[in-house]
């Protein structure tokens, strides 16, 4: 998780706290979701570019490509990556974009 990313999460759970305190302020519930869509946004465009630099840099190696493949349906519980890795769906839409690029 980059820093910006980091700090904007602290920042959607402060407001969250904050709209929770006040639950009959209709602008701040408005922001606060707003602000979090806006950081949900953000949070899943980097994990698709994460992702899709993971997979351009196996192009053409077919042993780094299922290492990959294995990293993400975390096959090999020993490896630090997959600690980091709780979504499938990433498998789903590199393959399509795999049969697309052939």
């Amino acid at each position: 998780m980059t820093d910006e990313l980091f700090d904007l999460s602290g920042k959607r759970t402060r407001l969250h706290n904050k709209a929770k305190s006040e639950p009959l302020n209709e602008k701040l519930q408005n922001d606060y979701k707003a602000f979090r869509n806006m950081v949900t946004n953000k949070i899943a465009a980097a994990k698709k570019k994460y992702f899709s630099d993971k997979h351009e840099n196996c192009r053409g190696n077919q042993n780094e490509k299922w290492r990959f493949v294995k990293q993400i349906l975390n096959t090999n519980s020993s490896n630090e990556d997959n600690q980091n890795i709780k979504s499938r769906s990433h498998v789903k839409s590199l393959t399509e974009d795999q049969n697309e690029n052939s």
